[in-house]
């Protein structure tokens, strides 16, 4: 049967069809195939359930899209984070450029991947998923997040980074804004995004230079320069918890501005949890073996309520797989997180990991040898120095060079993820006739951001609201200009014409609401003398929920511009 190339996925809902019908059309439309990922969703939905069990068919790919948000976060967060911040430190980068770069790059790693799937997934220029998850996570962010935050603890901002941030905010909305307005994307129109956010970059560096040269004047510089968080964490503990005065104490506002500045050195550790502790010396094969295949600290487990017993034992899967496949070099692990066990494990994984990802496991080379008998060779091969040159107790000189391996493999795990999230909701919306941008600003969005609301209200709770709202403008705008700056530069490398962008009123609508969110925050904060009130959290709330309303009702067509 040939593939019905006219058709639509989405046209089955016009026919009167049967179970087999539709399992045929779903098999055989090109509309309905995936480009990237494993599976298949509309073809698993109608072949494997019948038309009376769609809805179990749901409710399974339902669990299963949570636990892939969840292993999408654990991922990005212990394996991608930590490998990052090693690469950084081997590079010799300030901790200033190292944090507006590879750890902003770690902290949006699921938003930026997901962006990149939904763009290279996106057929007939439909990538309202891509739109509607970045515009959509900044609006939750900057109304949700921030409301959330200055609800739990009032305080006051500092200024000049702030009102850096929220402006280039702006800028980013606006640029992709005009870019889905006009109903078409061209390279030069792709590079501004990069460009942007380097212009950004060097703003944040030139700030932070001329900053610090004022303190050096004034005599208030900060001589030791330790952003761990266990660092900072003491430090404030061992500080009264006074608001931050801006006009009155300037000590406690640079301070404050240091605090908002380097949130991109502290959130990685403050929003992640250790999988495993490495005893100091002395542990045995058994030990090492039980390291890598439990994933569960004993006193974790006992500390914890049945919730969190709960998300434990749905996470043990992925970080069972994760540590079999991803070296792990981490600064804050006894002795790196040195296992030779584990690296035997993955230097034989890791590879096969990687061809069979990137589906090139069975292509073969002299049209003779399969490249996964490549791989698995190669991966012996690594097992085998692993075991005769190194020891148990000491890290091997080399040891930072598994960070850059982890590395790599972490992005293919991180990419494999985001595409099966992807075709997870681009099967909802054509299982439930919604469109991609709904799906986008909701499951999407929210399931991106579920990860930054834990760390910005921990940050908060324990004392650095600061650096939690300097995560709340920063990110979403990193997200918005490289999620959208490097998959729509891969695609218009590919079409020299441009890409053509399928745009509707809910998209508008989405970007005039992240607009009002950030031009509330632009024109309250200085009004407020920079102090974030309770008030005006319900304020952002109000907005998202009046939000949230007006795009359902665009969506069912009670509100309908055309």
């Amino acid at each position: 049967m040939t593939l019905f190339e006219d058709a639509q996925c989405r046209d089955y809902h016009q026919f009167d069809y049967n179970s087999s019908w539709i399992c045929s059309f779903m098999k055989t439309t090109e509309d309905c195939q995936i480009d990237d990922g494993f599976v298949n969703y509309l073809v698993f939905t109608y072949c494997s359930f019948g038309l009376n069990m769609t809805w179990f068919a749901v409710l399974l790919l339902s669990v299963w899209l949570i636990f892939l948000f969840m292993s999408l976060g654990v991922t990005a967060d212990t394996f991608f984070c930590p490998s990052l911040r090693v690469i950084a430190d081997s590079m010799r980068l300030s901790q200033n450029i190292a944090g507006v770069t590879f750890l902003a790059f770690g902290n949006g790693a699921p938003d930026v991947f997901s962006a990149i799937a939904a763009v290279g997934n996106a057929k007939g220029g439909d990538a309202g998923l891509a739109f509607g998850a970045l515009f959509g996570a900044g609006v939750f962010i900057s109304t949700i997040i921030v409301g959330t935050i200055c609800f739990i603890r009032p305080f006051y901002s500092v200024q000049r980074p702030l009102l850096r941030d929220i402006i280039f905010f702006l800028l980013a909305g606006f640029w992709l804004f005009v870019v889905i307005w006009d109903g078409k994307i061209v390279l030069w129109e792709t590079l501004g995004f990069l460009f942007l956010y380097l212009f950004y970059i060097i703003v944040v560096l030139t700030g932070r230079f001329v900053n610090q040269r004022i303190k050096i004047k004034r005599g208030i510089v900060v001589t030791k320069n330790d952003f761990s968080s266990e660092t900072i964490i003491r430090r404030k503990e061992s500080m009264p918890r006074a608001p931050i005065n801006i006009q009155g104490d300037s000590e406690n506002e640079n301070e404050a501005e240091e605090e908002y500045e380097n949130e991109e050195l502290t959130r990685p550790l403050l929003s992640r949890t250790h999988i495993e502790e490495l005893p100091e010396i002395g542990f045995s094969t058994k030990d090492a073996l039980a390291m890598t295949f439990i994933p569960i600290e004993k006193s974790e487990w006992e500390e914890s309520n049945l919730f969190f017993k709960l998300v434990m034992i749905l996470k043990a899967p992925i970080i069972i797989l994760l540590k079999l496949t991803i070296p792990l070099v981490d600064y804050d692990g006894p002795n790196h997180n040195w296992n030779k066990i584990t690296t035997m494990i993955n230097s034989i994984l890791a590879p096969l990991f990687i061809v069979f990802a990137t589906k090139i496991a069975k292509h073969k080379l002299f049209n003779e040898i399969p490249v996964w008998s490549i791989a698995l060779i190669i991966g012996l091969l690594c097992a085998g120095l692993v075991w005769f040159y190194t020891d148990f107790y000491d890290k091997p000189k080399y040891h930072l060079v598994l960070a850059y391996f982890g590395f790599i493999v972490s992005v293919v795990w991180i990419y494999s993820i985001a595409n099966e999230i992807v075709n997870i909701l681009t099967a909802f919306g054509v299982i439930l006739n919604i469109s991609n941008t709904i799906l986008g600003l909701t499951f999407l969005a929210w399931g991106n951001s579920m990860s930054d609301l834990i760390a910005d209200v921990f940050s908060a709770r324990k004392g650095f609201p600061n650096m939690a709202i300097s995560a709340c403008f920063g990110g979403p705008l990193f997200n918005i200009l490289i999620g959208i700056g490097i998959p729509f530069t891969i695609k218009c490398i590919q079409l020299p014409d441009g890409f053509v962008i399928k745009h509707n009123f809910l998209q508008y609508f989405l970007a005039l609401f992240l607009a009002i969110s950030l031009c509330s925050s632009l024109i309250f904060l200085p009004l407020n003398n920079f102090f974030f009130s309770r008030r005006y959290a319900f304020y952002l709330i109000a907005i998202y929920a009046i939000f949230i309303i007006g795009c359902v009702l665009i969506e069912s067509g009670v509100i309908n511009p055309a």
